[in-house]
Formats: structure tokens, C-alpha cells, sequence
């Protein structure tokens, strides 16, 4: 599944048809826009924070968090292709890129005061996307705040595209609320869910969790 997932990214970064991602004419990108605007809205400063942006693809939160005042980003991603794409736009020396998977990342303990990991972890199965959740809470200092998100399993669109249907272009496992509740119990509290795409939470297509690391 991961290899499949960045072969898919690296080749969209390659013929610079990234933004295809995000095309508003397409359901996803509508979700990924409501995303980033609660993003937005949520986020009030950054100022003087460490931000790790986890499986950035290329970039569209670097610049939110530039703008909001974060000292340094952390842009962390496994295809080193879409980081190129991070270089080419971001001239700003406090952007970092960093090639890993998040299930083996280089970053010390305690290091993050801001984790934002946004439409990623569903490219990852069971015990490999526990270990990336559990390293972005490990990479974040006491009080730091960590948003992740999930697809929702209970979303009725995702059961039929997903598991009547089969993957359209790419492999996505979805999850539910409990499942990230099981792992993140342990180092942090959930401050706050969002659904996105649909006001009833428990069946929105996305949800989004502010968890506050302990």
C-alpha cells in the first residue's frame, strides 16, 4: 500500500499535476478547502513555534503556518519529489524539508510545540499507522498542540466507494473515532473533533482531532 501511495504522489509531483488534489470542481478538493479554512480559523498564532508539518505533500499548510509566525517548519514528507515542490515554493529559511516516513522519522523526542498531519494517515494500515500517530505525539513537547485526521469509516459515501466499489486510484484505509481514541489515550487529551463535509460529526466524511500532548 505505501509503495503504491508514494509511487502515486511522486509521479503527480513529476508532471507538476499536484493541484489536481485540490481542485474545488471535485469533492475531495471542496473537503480539502473546508479544511484549510477551519485550519485557519483555528490556528490564531504560531508565534516562535517549532511546526512539524507531517506528510506535507506540497505545502498548501507551510504557508499558513509562515504566516501565522512559526519560527521554524518542519515540512516532513516520503516523497522527495513533492519536497521539491516545497523548495521551488518556499524561498523562506525557516522552512526545513525533511525526507522520511513518518513511521521512522529522525526527530528527537519533545522537539515540536505545533503538529499539523492533515489528509495522511489514511494512506497507512493498522499497526503502521499506530506507530506514526504515536511518533508525532512523541516528537511534540509537553502542552504542544497535535491535529490529526481521519476518513471516516461510518461516512456512508466512504463504505460504498471504499469497500463496495473498491479504490478509485488509491489505496485509503479508513478509520473511526474510537480506533484514534485507543491510540492517542496514552500521551495526550482530545481538546476538540471536527467534522468536515457534513455537520453531523459521527458520519462526516473527515474528521479532524486537536489533541493537547500530556
Amino acid at each position: 500500500m505505501e509503495k503504491q501511495v508514494k509511487a502515486f504522489h511522486d509521479e503527480l509531483a513529476a508532471r507538476r499535476a499536484h493541484h489536481s488534489l485540490y481542485d474545488k470542481r471535485k469533492v475531495w478538493g471542496r473537503l480539502k478547502a473546508e479544511e484549510t479554512d477551519w485550519l485557519n480559523h483555528e490556528i490564531e498564532s504560531l508565534a516562535g513555534n517549532i511546526v512539524l508539518d507531517a506528510g506535507c505533500g506540497p505545502g498548501p499548510h507551510i504557508g499558513l503556518a509562515l504566516e501565522k509566525g512559526a519560527s521554524q517548519v518542519i515540512a516532513m514528507d516520503f516523497s522527495q519529489k513533492m519536497l521539491i515542490l516545497v523548495a521551488e515554493r518556499y524561498h523562506d529559511k525557516r522552512v526545513e524539508r525533511l525526507c522520511c516516513d513518518l513511521r521512522h522519522t529522525p526527530l528527537r523526542d519533545g522537539v515540536v510545540d505545533y503538529v499539523i498531519c492533515l489528509d495522511t494517515l489514511h494512506h497507512l494500515k493498522g499497526e503502521n499507522r499506530r506507530t506514526a500517530i504515536l511518533n508525532l505525539l512523541n516528537s511534540a513537547k509537553g502542552g504542544a498542540t497535535i491535529l490529526i485526521d481521519i476518513k471516516n469509516r461510518n461516512n456512508p459515501v466512504l463504505l460504498w466507494r471504499y469497500r463496495k466499489r473498491g479504490n478509485f486510484y488509491l489505496p485509503t484505509e479508513a478509520s473511526t473515532e474510537r480506533e484514534i481514541k485507543q491510540i492517542v489515550s496514552s500521551l495526550s487529551i482530545i481538546e476538540k473533533e471536527k467534522g468536515i463535509g457534513f455537520p453531523l460529526k459521527i458520519i462526516s466524511p473527515y474528521i479532524i482531532f486537536k489533541l493537547r500532548r500530556l
